[in-house]
């Protein structure tokens, strides 16, 4: 048999679109107990926002520093005689990280770092903000990220975590010369509402000139 030509695999293979996305997404926020845009779709699937006054969005400012990741417990398949096997594998949670640079308005930013209510005086054209204990333990938000990598076709990158929230600590970096900002953390649990395959997120793309 000629060997000719055999450095590529033969039968059935896909390859990867050169198509690459650059820049942050837009972030989004919500009290999980708001709407989703499609609560689901035709095929199943759960994402977007839509916002109402008792649950509106919140769009998230300026930052720096957008990650997302996984939270993956790996936990290796010992055998005595024959050494790892393979590992056993549980997503119990993912993550969001990102540094914040807009600070304003504090009705935003008491939700990001669990503060207190904010109370708005138009006559002294004030926001009061007061931080004591974490009173709202049990709140949970949903996330929405979206990145628009083609504006003439609308063609887009979503990703909606159903179940959040912010943990860790804060600090409010003040260097001289540059602007405050904060190092934030959010984490999304498992929501066992979803369907099992979308209980911590659900991707969506849409590209009508590729997908077909």
């Amino acid at each position: 048999m000629s060997l000719t030509g055999t450095s590529v695999p033969l039968g059935t293979t896909s390859s990867q679109e050169s198509i690459y996305l650059d820049s942050a997404p837009d972030l989004y926020i919500q009290d999980s107990r708001g709407s989703y845009r499609f609560n689901p779709d035709s095929d199943g699937f759960y994402w977007g926002m839509s916002g109402s006054a008792t649950y509106p969005v919140y769009k998230i400012g300026c930052f720096s520093d957008f990650k997302w990741g996984d939270d993956l417990t790996t936990n290796d398949i010992l055998c005595d005689a024959a050494g790892v096997q393979g590992v056993i594998q549980k997503r119990g949670s993912m993550h969001v990280g990102f540094t914040l640079k807009s600070l304003f308005p504090l009705s935003i930013l008491t939700h990001l770092i669990r503060a207190g209510t904010v109370t708005s005086n138009a006559t002294d054209g004030a926001e009061k903000m007061g931080i004591g204990d974490v009173t709202r333990k049990n709140l949970y938000w949903k996330a929405y990220f979206t990145k628009l990598y083609d504006e003439e076709a609308s063609d887009f990158l979503a990703i909606t975590l159903h179940k959040c929230q912010f943990v860790d600590s804060w600090e409010i970096a003040m260097p001289y010369g540059d602007n405050w900002n904060i190092p934030l953390q959010l984490r999304a649990f498992v929501d066992t509402s979803k369907p099992s395959a979308q209980q911590i997120a659900t991707v969506i793309r849409v590209d009508t000139s590729v997908i077909v």
